[in-house]
């Protein structure tokens, strides 16, 4: 841990570039009430997608107060496997002070013995006040790379407005990494996060459970995008906000074979398009 530590952090000041999709769903109830998918040129490193310049977007409006309007800062926050000032990690300076190790086990790649390291906090109301991880790092023991990312975030904060309150029950990630092309380092590949909240009104339980789930898929690196006008994120972005100067191309999403959906996920689109509540919101 302490190598790959190492590495990482040699490696926090480089900027990768890359082109990249996102798709977030919400449900209220196991009832989805949104769906935002959106292709983007990508300013990234070992820690967080720094920038995004939308290409093409669609949003689903939905009729339940519940929209995809400000998780993406969240969702590029947590993406790295290098500890940040937003998402503390098992790999930082002061880890071992934090966090206990237990080795599960070895798994291989070709060659190389990968590293199963169990990673839990050593005491949780001393903990880490910003949003933390918890679960395995998957580690080369050949190079350091960190290879995967499997566990929870914790200490997820949801904002939301007016009476209604939001508090987040559990986030499982699923982060995968593999070798940059040109250097050898590890950068993103593929992460799945999903956080399932408590809705409260006006401070009491009973409003049902709200889930939002956030897949990103690094599809292919391009340093020439380094000169893209990149939109840097913070907890007051707003997504919708963001992509306010997208121009919908409905052709597009018909004809895009890149992105496979599941069949739920092929269901929600259906459900949002029978009832032309899927588009571009700027769209009249």
């Amino acid at each position: 841990m302490d190598s790959a530590y190492r590495k990482a952090y040699a490696d926090a000041t480089k900027k990768h570039y890359g082109k990249a999709f996102m798709r977030q769903l919400s449900s209220l109830n196991d009832n989805y009430t949104g769906i935002s998918e959106s292709f983007f040129d990508a300013q990234y490193s070992n820690y967080a997608i720094l920038g995004w310049s939308p290409t093409q977007a669609r949003f689903s409006k939905s009729g339940k107060n519940i929209a995809l309007t400000n998780f993406s800062f969240i969702s590029f926050a947590s993406i790295g496997y290098l500890s940040s000032s937003v998402f503390a990690t098992p790999l930082s300076r002061i880890a071992t002070q934090i966090y206990n190790f237990k080795l599960e086990g070895f798994i291989k790649d070709g060659a190389d013995d990968i590293a199963i390291i169990d990673c839990q906090i050593k005491d949780k109301k001393a903990g880490p006040k910003n949003m933390y991880f918890e679960g395995c790092y998957y580690i080369n023991t050949t190079n350091f790379n960190v290879s995967r990312i499997q566990g929870f975030v914790r200490n997820f904060k949801i904002n939301s407005k007016g009476p209604v309150k939001l508090d987040a029950l559990d986030s499982p990630i699923d982060a995968i990494y593999a070798n940059s092309a040109d250097e050898g380092l590890s950068t993103l590949k593929y992460v799945n996060l999903t956080v399932n909240a408590r809705i409260k009104y006006a401070g009491l339980v009973g409003g049902g459970k709200l889930t939002y789930n956030s897949q990103i898929f690094l599809l292919e690196e391009n340093d020439t995008l380094s000169g893209a006008p990149f939109i840097a994120l913070n907890l007051a972005s707003n997504d919708v906000e963001t992509l306010e100067g997208v121009a919908y191309d409905p052709e597009f999403w018909i004809n895009n074979p890149i992105i496979k959906r599941t069949p739920v996920e092929e269901e929600v689109i259906r459900n949002f398009e029978k009832k032309k509540v899927l588009g571009n919101y700027f769209d009249k």
